[in-house]
């Protein structure tokens, strides 16, 4: 196929007609065999089928090269076979000695092998995790970008071995990678040298193409047998500045196009990305696709955001060396979002002094109200793909992203991968599960956040000391609030008819009051009991900062509310609460919730965000201010700051 074809719109059905000859010899052949083995495989049926029902797929989580691992649980997908039998549902326990020697426990795996990407899915009923048992919490520049590199390229060493290969090298060609490729490309030169050396004589053919995607496609190396022209394609890769990361609809149509042209041989595409897609609606086409063509898909990508689909970037402006952290899509681990859509109240305080404060925050943390906050798992569309392929997911997160949770821990709140249909299925089945992702979803979109706590500035940037204090009087400030009481407390009221909405959906007889106990305590996965503790915690905390809020500014209003110099108040987290005792009694069971959630959840995520919301009081205190008029410089402006 001429090359200006290659992504052409036109269907492979156009392809050479001696092409089409092949095909249909190899599927004559392939009907012939097909027919001859059937009357021993029915006649063996009966023998191996207690053998098949249990599969296994491999995933590798790469984080460093000095880490131990071990092997821990199977989790098995209930199905039903052709006859109708019903498959358990319970965990098997492999001991190690049970590993297969075919899998290499040297690797951060998740998960075992899929030797036939063509298989269905639908005879995928298990899937085994290998868990690290020691990450180091920071790992050197040796074993980051050019880590993952090495750990590529020899699982194609051990392809192209087998027989002829064509690598794709699918990148995404986003502005925040530009450092990142120029390292890759100098971490391949030497990859493809040794092919040269080592594969001169080999009757094993290896070639590699280099295709960039973002909002668009296109292919920058045609396949070719030349290392140079792919090192120097992933160096110079031209920046895709849309911010779009059409990555899953790329994957099928690599799968397709280079299948058609490369009929006989091993087809392994390799995504380096630190993003995961703006378009998983087309994740089950990819897999599809790839299980059809046979085309493995191994991913280099960051770990993913808790329970949400948005982390943070760290952009640091070439002019002014000012650190901007900027939304990029990392993905959550789940199907769907488990996270509610939630805002903390006031700036987050950290346990030890940082120099710099609050703008000290660790990239990790996911901003001042934690909302990118990673946790070390992989993004549950990537990941998928990467199973139901074959092929590999390697963790890569910069220095300052990897967070400090206990991988062994973190191995009990491991993610399904299954479909999102199954995920689904699941969640409605459970009255616990269903009931929180009833309440994440009543807050969705509503932008429930902190309420003015600053009051009559005006923002001037993006971080959180962008602003302006303007001057008032003590009589303009006392007229200016009097004017703004109503507004002030109206929006508190709409976000507590969300909150309260939310939390029905977490009552026993929409009793706000009543928890799901007695469904927390049949529920036997940690991950849903972390959430159950977390979600009905801060929604009764919220309920109850937002109705003290309301006293408060009606306390300011009040004839002795204020000393006769203020001119400028802020509001603050107190002990002392104003609500009546319904109220009170919210305070003391959202605490007894987050509490435990903080004791049974230790060194993970959740622990982390119940930490925070218990970190401040639920009162809402008033702190008057006598400020004394200065002049005011120009308002500071933000560069122009890339789209990730």
């Amino acid at each position: 196929m001429p090359r200006s074809q290659l992504f052409s719109p036109l269907d492979t059905a156009d392809a050479p007609v001696s092409l089409k000859s092949q095909r249909h010899r190899r599927l004559v052949s392939l009907l012939t065999s097909a027919g001859l083995h059937t009357l021993l495989l029915l006649a063996l049926a009966l023998f191996v089928f207690p053998t098949m029902v249990r599969r296994t797929q491999v995933l590798k989580f790469v984080v460093g090269e000095s880490d131990t691992y071990s092997l821990t649980t199977i989790d098995v997908t209930p199905r039903w076979d052709a006859i109708g039998s019903d498959l358990t549902d319970e965990p098997i326990v492999i001991p190690e000695s049970e590993v297969p020697p075919e899998l290499d426990a040297s690797l951060f795996e998740l998960s075992g092998a899929i030797d036939d990407p063509s298989r269905s899915s639908s005879n995928v009923s298990a899937v085994a995790y290998v868990v690290p048992k020691n990450i180091g919490e920071s790992l050197s520049a040796s074993n980051s970008v050019e880590g993952a590199v090495d750990r590529i390229t020899s699982e194609l060493e051990g392809k192209f071995e087998k027989g002829d290969l064509l690598v794709v090298w699918l990148l995404d060609a986003s502005h925040s990678l530009v450092d990142d490729r120029k390292r890759v490309a100098v971490r391949l030169a030497p990859f493809y040298e040794s092919i040269v050396n080592r594969h001169s004589g080999a009757k094993f053919e290896v070639r590699s193409a280099v295709v960039s995607y973002g909002s668009a496609m296109r292919e920058r190396v045609a396949p070719t047998e030349f290392g140079k022209k792919i090192v120097s394609a992933v160096e110079d890769l031209p920046i895709d500045r849309t911010g779009d990361e059409n990555v899953f609809s790329s994957v099928a149509k690599c799968a397709k196009v280079y299948r058609s042209s490369w009929p006989d041989r091993q087809i392994a595409i390799v995504i380096w990305t630190d993003e995961s897609g703006d378009d998983i609606e087309h994740l089950e086409n990819a897999i599809a696709v790839c299980r059809e063509q046979q085309v493995s898909v191994s991913v280099v990508g960051p770990s993913s955001v808790l329970g949400a689909d948005t982390g943070l970037h760290a952009y640091v402006d070439r002019k002014t060396q000012a650190v901007y952290q900027l939304p990029v899509r990392r993905g959550p681990e789940t199907a769907m979002p488990e996270r509610l859509e939630l805002g903390y109240w006031y700036l987050t305080r950290l346990n030890s002094p940082v120099q710099g404060g609050p703008r000290s925050l660790p990239m990790w943390l996911g901003g001042q109200d934690l909302r990118g906050i990673l946790c070390g798992f992989s993004p549950y569309a990537m990941t998928r793909l990467s199973i139901q392929t074959g092929g590999s997911y390697t963790i890569f997160d910069r220095q300052e992203e990897r967070g400090p949770f206990d991988p062994e821990v973190m191995a009990r709140y491991m993610p399904s991968y299954g479909s999102l249909a199954e995920y689904e299925s699941e969640v409605q089945s459970n009255p616990l599960r269903r009931s929180i992702m009833r309440a994440v979803g009543e807050l969705k979109g509503k932008n429930v956040d902190e309420p003015t706590t600053m009051l009559f500035i005006k923002r001037t940037g993006s971080r959180v000391f962008d602003f302006t204090r303007y001057y008032y009087t003590p009589s303009e400030f006392r007229s200016k609030l009097s004017s703004s009481r109503g507004r002030l407390k109206a929006q508190a009221t709409r976000s507590s008819k969300f909150v309260d909405a939310a939390l029905m959906h977490l009552t026993d007889g929409g009793d706000l009051d009543l928890g799901l106990e007695e469904l927390y305590e049949h529920e036997n996965s940690p991950r849903w009991r972390a959430w159950y503790d977390l979600t009905r915690g801060r929604l009764l905390a919220t309920s109850v900062r937002l109705e003290e809020y309301r006293l408060a500014i009606d306390s300011m209003i009040s004839p002795d509310g204020l000393a006769p110099s203020t001119n400028h108040v802020m509001l603050r987290a107190s002990s002392e609460l104003r609500s009546n005792e319904t109220f009170q009694k919210r305070g003391d069971e959202a605490e007894r919730l987050l509490r435990r959630c903080v004791r049974e959840n230790q060194g993970t995520p959740w622990e982390t965000l119940a930490q925070r919301e218990l970190d401040f009081a639920l009162g809402v205190g008033v702190r008057q201010m006598s400020l004394t008029q200065q002049p005011m410089g120009p308002a500071s402006r933000s560069p122009s700051l890339p789209r990730f």
